[in-house]
C-alpha cells in the first residue's frame, strides 16, 4: 500500500518530546493533525479510511506505521490500529470529510 504524502508529514509530529504535553490520543492526534493543511487532511481521512474499513490485518498496520519518519516507536499493532482510528475520529470532528466512493 502506498502511504499518502500526509501521513508522512503527519509522523513527523511523532517526536522525542510528544508525551510532555499530549497526554491522551485526543491530544495526541489533534497536536499531529495541526501540522496538515485541509487538503492533506482530506488526503489523509480517504487513506485512513480505506485501510481501516477494509480491515487492514496487524502486518499491514504495522508496515505502514514502520514506513513513516516518526520518532515514536510502536510495535504493537492494537496500538497503531487505535491510533489511526483517533486520527480519523478527530478528522470526522473537525470536519473534514472524505468523499463518497
Amino acid at each position: 500500500m502506498i502511504v499518502p504524502p500526509a501521513l508522512h508529514k503527519l509522523a513527523r509530529a511523532f517526536h522525542q518530546d510528544l508525551l510532555l504535553d499530549n497526554r491522551t490520543l485526543d491530544e495526541i492526534s489533534d497536536y499531529s493533525l495541526g501540522f496538515l493543511s485541509k487538503s492533506e487532511k482530506v488526503e489523509l481521512g480517504i487513506f485512513l479510511g480505506r485501510l481501516l474499513d477494509r480491515g487492514a490485518g496487524s502486518t499491514e498496520i504495522k508496515a505502514v506505521w514502520n514506513a513513516l519518519p516518526a520518532e515514536v516507536i510502536i510495535n504493537d499493532a492494537a496500538g497503531i490500529r487505535a491510533l489511526f482510528e483517533c486520527i480519523r475520529s478527530r478528522l470526522t470532528a473537525q470536519s473534514v470529510r472524505r468523499p463518497n466512493p
